[in-house]
């Protein structure tokens, strides 16, 4: 049985106990959905470790009402959605850029929609005007989502590296005003 197929979704604060199952969704989500896109030996260096240590790190840094949200079901984290710093000069102070992972597992069941409209409203409450996230030029799957939560390209590309290979991404914004 897949894991969001038990009882009803709830949706909460990160706490640090939830970093290595955020890690883990990250991994196995990134995996799954490039694996068309990107060499396999790039997608199998992925590190949980590293993750885990780095989303263990930002959690317990924030207040509850600031740290990434995350989505359970029967007490087991399935997807979780995190308003980060940006290091793109080009995002404006009243802007917020968000990344969302389910576990793939999950996919198709709603999980990523609720995780946005609470994100969405979190951020309003902060005063956020627009957020952004970024997503593979050729990441169908990714970008129809983007689309399907209101967020369009804005024109900005950026490339990043993922072992060696080159990743070229697209931003995707959407107001929150």
């Amino acid at each position: 049985m897949a894991p969001c197929a038990g009882g009803p979704v709830h949706l909460r604060p990160a706490e640090e106990r939830d970093a290595a199952a955020m890690a883990s969704i990250q991994v196995r989500a990134t995996q799954r959905a490039l694996h068309s896109l990107v060499p396999d030996d790039s997608l199998k260096n992925l590190s949980e470790v590293e993750r885990e240590h780095a989303w263990r790190r930002e959690i317990a840094v924030l207040p509850p009402g600031l740290r990434p949200t995350v989505a359970e079901v029967d007490e087991r984290v399935i997807g979780f959605m995190a308003a980060l710093p940006s290091a793109d000069a080009t995002i404006t102070e009243g802007d917020a850029e968000v990344t969302v992972f389910v576990d793939p597992e999950c996919w198709k069941h709603g999980v990523g929609r609720m995780l946005v409209d609470h994100e969405v409203r979190i951020l309003r409450h902060y005063g956020r005007e627009a957020i952004a996230t970024w997503v593979m030029e050729d990441d169908h799957r990714a970008r129809d989502f983007a689309e399907a939560m209101g967020w369009h390209e804005d024109g900005t590309r950026r490339d990043r590296l993922m072992g060696s290979v080159t990743l070229h991404e697209v931003r995707c914004r959407a107001a929150l005003v």
